[in-house]
């Protein structure tokens, strides 16, 4: 089996891409819901009191709806960047997560799906 080329996984990325763009927000934000139902019905999940997710960006699974329904009841943590490494920062709503990632400043700007 031979390693597709840097021109083949460019081309695949694109393609994944525009994918992803076809996909109507209610589509994406309806599947969202769906997989997060499927969470929620874990035992695994009914017993943690810890959960690690991720502020998505728009053409990501919607996590911000899951993040905001569960951080009163269980610890939420958030991947962050901060300078050149990523650490673990508990979710708490005061920050403006509409516009970046929480909290660290130096990330990209991202949507907030609702």
């Amino acid at each position: 089996m031979t390693c597709p080329s840097n021109d083949e996984k460019k081309a695949l990325r694109k393609q994944v891409r525009a994918a992803k763009q076809a996909v109507p927000l209610q589509e994406k934000i309806a599947r969202s819901h769906g997989i997060f139902e499927q969470v929620e019905a874990l035992p695994q999940f009914a017993q943690a009191a810890t959960i690690l997710l991720y502020w998505s960006m728009d053409d990501e699974v919607a996590t911000h709806a899951f993040v905001e329904k569960w951080y009163r009841d269980k610890t939420v943590l958030l991947p962050c960047v901060d300078g050149d490494a990523l650490v673990l920062r508990q979710y708490k709503p005061a920050h403006n997560l509409a516009s970046a990632s929480p909290p660290a400043p130096s990330s990209p700007k991202r949507k907030r799906l609702t």
